[in-house]
């Protein structure tokens, strides 16, 4: 495939030169800087393509270059630096099958070349063996079904987009970006999969790298970029989809934007996704106290320091609804599960089980936890007007975990004699303060013997209770069963 490039101005052409060289394969390119140079080309060599500045030369040479292009007739493409309608009129008098207008990005011009060029070779009948747009030859059954076996060396690589909308913009783009080789494409609901023909002097990173630089020029959405190079181990293309698509779920930590290159799987960390009991106390007290530092380094440290090898991310998305779950007691606890704060706790909710970027997740649940913790504060402030006895109560229900929670306590809240609460609770509530702290830490043990997997020893540690037997004792008397037996009764009604 010749070319010829007829420019005045050195360094442009060079520029251009290099350019196309560098983007499509198989090409000779030369340059012409001036007319006459421009016309013993296009007699001697015939290029295919005639890249043209329509400045080139005086009014009387550029007349005798027109005519000569029009008696060898090469496909013409046109600059100009005048986007004028006369510039216009002039390309389209001579056959001009395009016209740039400077400054112009150079992907742009390498687009248009390269379609002309396709266009070109599939006109001389030599698409089969056009090296531009040779692919493997894989079936589509090898790509997804194990029992095919890939019957050629390739590269595989999976381009995600952020945002799978993304996906019919990312496959035309793809087809017409000037790879070396040129790939075959599998578009699928969230991302395309690209094979290439084994090329051992290909920078494949540095080829993806600039293509995302280039996307940009389409689209403002991310992209990321998993190239598995593993050619040598034997696996199938089907297995190597498997390792590459794993692989692919590290977009989760390290966000888009990049290439990542791989040669075997990648191994998932097990983590524990529920919450242990000192886990659980620690985020009663800091949601109770309104200690957002505390609450902030907890995030932090459990979310955003991860190192090779990550964990699992469905297991960090289990841990992450664990801590909604004790939010959403706090919630109850001050009667927020309405309105707006429901609202935001259902986004809070989605965002955990379809958010693709762990950053964006903690960010989202910090700031929710803030609100909550203000409105809180709201609520509480409103609380000194209500009567000593409902004081008491919320007072008993925030801190029903604390193990030296007693009447003395209480009776320092709310700036009154304990004697005296003492008597308000057996006057108002016909019963007395131990019973009425010991009823509410057995409601909160039975949420968690039907919502938990802990023991009942861990259930009576972080409900108040001073040591298993008295809580099972205390429970008996509320419930008329013991704790196994109610968990059980539980989940047989499940």
């Amino acid at each position: 495939m010749k070319i010829l490039i007829a420019s005045q101005d050195q360094f442009e052409a060079r520029g251009i030169q290099w350019l196309l060289e560098s983007s499509i394969r198989d090409i000779q390119v030369e340059v012409a800087h001036h007319a006459g140079e421009a016309i013993i080309t296009l007699e001697n060599k015939s290029p295919n393509l005639l890249i043209l500045e329509m400045s080139m030369g005086q009014e009387e040479e550029a007349e005798k270059l027109f005519s000569t292009i029009r008696i060898i007739k090469p496909v013409i493409f046109s600059l100009t630096a005048e986007a004028t309608f006369e510039a216009a009129k002039k390309a389209i008098d001579i056959g001009s099958r395009g016209l740039l207008a400077k400054p112009y990005l150079p992907q742009d011009l390498v687009q248009k070349v390269l379609a002309l060029v396709k266009e070109i070779r599939e006109k001389k009948g030599s698409k089969e063996q056009d090296p531009l747009i040779k692919s493997p030859m894989i079936e589509y059954n090898s790509l997804f079904l194990p029992s095919y076996k890939d019957p050629a060396q390739c590269v595989l690589a999976i381009i995600q987009p952020e945002n799978a909308s993304e996906i019919s913009t990312l496959f035309q783009v793809t087809q017409e970006y000037p790879f070396p080789v040129r790939p075959k494409l599998y578009p699928l609901s969230s991302k395309l999969i690209c094979l290439f023909e084994w090329k051992e002097e290909a920078q494949w990173p540095d080829i993806f790298k600039r293509f995302l630089l280039d996307w940009g020029n389409h689209s403002s959405e991310n992209l990321s970029v998993f190239i598995n190079v593993d050619i040598q181990s034997g696996k199938s293309v089907h297995q190597r989809y498997l390792d590459t698509n794993k692989t692919a779920k590290l977009t989760f930590f390290t966000g888009y934007s990049q290439v990542h290159t791989i040669s075997e799987p990648i191994d998932w960390e097990f983590i524990d996704p529920f919450l242990t009991p000192s886990e659980q106390k620690f985020w009663i007290q800091s949601l109770n106290d309104g200690n957002k530092e505390e609450i902030q380094a907890f995030l932090f440290k459990e979310f955003l320091r991860f190192s090779s090898p990550y964990p699992d991310p469905e297991l960090l998305r289990i841990r992450l609804t664990s801590i909604l779950a004790q939010i959403r007691r706090y919630m109850k606890t001050f009667k927020l599960q309405e309105n707006q704060h429901e609202k935001e706790y259902l986004r809070i909710f989605d965002a955990i089980l379809k958010e693709t970027v762990i950053y964006r997740i903690v960010q989202r649940l910090f700031i929710f936890i803030t609100n909550i913790i203000d409105a809180v504060h709201t609520e509480t402030n409103q609380l000194q007007h209500l009567d000593i006895i409902e004081r008491c109560l919320h007072f008993i229900d925030l801190n029903y975990w604390n193990k030296q929670l007693d009447l003395q306590a209480v009776s320092d809240y709310v700036k009154r004699n304990a004697s005296y609460i003492s008597h308000l609770f057996t006057e108002k509530r016909n019963t007395t303060f131990r019973d009425t702290l010991n009823s509410v830490r057995v409601e909160h043990a039975k949420k968690h013997l039907f919502e938990s997997d802990m023991s009942i020893k861990e259930i009576a540690a972080i409900t108040g209770f001073q040591n298993q037997q008295y809580f099972s004792k205390i429970f008996y008397k509320w419930t008329g069963q013991t704790p196994t037996q109610y968990r059980s009764s539980g989940l047989k009604t499940k």
